[in-house]
């Protein structure tokens, strides 16, 4: 027979006020700094010319 499918168990809600948290369709995430089209272009070369996302992830 069917065993008892109903969840007594407690929910534990997210802390929203946290910094890092961001909720779904909340918005862009508050911005530290301007990136420099100098700074994309440097990462772009990386990206085409790193073997591995840990190889990127080191230089970047």
């Amino acid at each position: 027979m069917a065993a008892n499918l109903e969840d007594d168990g407690a929910v534990k809600l997210q802390n929203v006020s946290a910094q890092e948290f961001i909720p779904l369709f909340s918005g862009r995430p508050k911005r530290e700094k301007v990136i420099s089209k100098d700074d994309m272009m440097d990462l772009d070369i990386l990206l085409h010319t790193c073997d591995t996302v840990e190889a990127f992830l080191a230089k970047a």
